[in-house]
């Protein structure tokens, strides 16, 4: 299953421009991005790096390098199986599939992924986070139309 998806990603971490998210030099996390130059593509990864205690409020991961015009699908190839018992704030391993955001699949603007950013929620010393982003929708005002550019000929 890794192959699989390192190989449909291979071309944006060999190819794109990349980003230090956050700097485990001052947190107890990790997160780089890489984008294809012309951000219809990107991933995100997010690791636990020397965590000591794991709560629910970790940082946000703030991306870097969308179009923020363009909307983009986040998906999360390699979801978790940990959640967080209620009762007893107890670790506890789920039967299904557990996403960061909620479900396999969300759709968000790039101003929306680069300012308000995506909730990580790691819960153990050696967890981590990846989500693949690919454009769904362009809608740039700095490319003219098809229909223009037809007339125009």
């Amino acid at each position: 299953m890794q192959t699989v998806i390192f190989r449909k990603i291979a071309h944006v971490l060999h190819h794109g421009d990349f980003y230090r998210l956050l700097n485990p030099f001052k947190v107890p996390y990790a997160s780089w991005m890489s984008v294809t130059r012309d951000k219809q593509e990107a991933v995100i990864f997010v690791f636990s790096v020397n965590s000591e205690h794991w709560s629910n409020l970790v940082p946000r991961v703030y991306a870097q390098g969308l179009d923020p015009l363009m909307r983009y699908e986040v998906s999360e190839p390699l979801p978790n199986n940990l959640t967080q018992n209620v009762s007893n704030l107890r670790i506890q391993e789920s039967a299904t599939p557990v996403f960061q955001l909620g479900q396999d699949k969300v759709c968000m603007n790039g101003d929306v992924l680069m300012k308000v950013g995506l909730p990580i929620k790691l819960y153990t010393l050696d967890d981590s986070v990846m989500f693949h982003l690919k454009n769904i929708h362009h809608t740039t005002a700095r490319e003219p139309s098809t229909s223009l550019v037809a007339r125009e000929h």
